[in-house]
């Protein structure tokens, strides 16, 4: 590779531009440069790439929607991942995505470090051979972060051959400083968490 750095690509999920992103940001209207505070592995000594979104089709849909993940999204993103000495996550999508694209031989094994937002939520209702299914791509992730502690124990149960860490998550109080709350006059307290993420809810 022509250097001693390891380089580490992002897989980021479809539609999360980094670029876009960093644009954002330098106009103030993001909370870090780059999506989750990815780049901040470049100040650890490290290369950084991130996913680019690619051409998609009614067929990449399909496929999402049989295999509960973005394979579409991960094949366009197949050479990056390819170059890089290690692939990191941000949602259990892009972590078996690349799983698969590995088992399959079409991405050299390397570590893979994910993250499960959603699926251990849903993991007690998901049918036995979609279990089944992730159980057996789990075997090419290294290590497996979660940002609760209720979710460890559940993510140990269902993988219990991978490593599990916990890996609290916040938001860069550099840029967006945390401003105390005002106290309330009255005997309600009113919480607003706008946005459409399923983890905000």
């Amino acid at each position: 590779m022509g250097s001693n750095l390891w380089q580490v690509h992002v897989q980021l999920y479809y539609g999360k531009d980094a670029e876009l992103y960093r644009q954002r940001f330098r106009q103030g209207n993001e909370p870090d440069e780059t999506p989750y505070g990815f780049h901040l592995a470049e100040e650890e000594g490290f290369r950084v790439t991130f996913a680019r979104a690619g051409k998609r089709g009614v067929l990449a849909k399909i496929i999402h929607k049989l295999l509960d993940f973005d394979l579409a999204h991960a094949w366009n993103n197949a050479r990056a991942m390819s170059e890089a000495d290690v692939i990191w996550t941000i949602t259990e999508g892009e972590t078996f995505a690349a799983a698969l694209l590995m088992k399959l031989g079409l991405v050299p094994r390397k570590p893979i470090i994910s993250n499960s937002v959603w699926l251990l939520n849903r993991w007690p209702d998901l049918p036995w051979w979609r279990r089944m299914q992730y159980r057996a791509l789990a075997s090419e992730i290294a290590v497996m972060t979660v940002h609760s502690e209720r979710c460890l124990p559940i993510a140990r149960r269902a993988f219990p051959q991978l490593r599990v860490e916990l890996m609290y998550f916040g938001i860069n109080i550099g840029h967006f400083p945390i401003t105390p709350p005002k106290a309330s006059t009255g005997r309600v307290t009113r919480i607003v968490a706008a946005g459409n993420d399923r983890t905000r809810d």
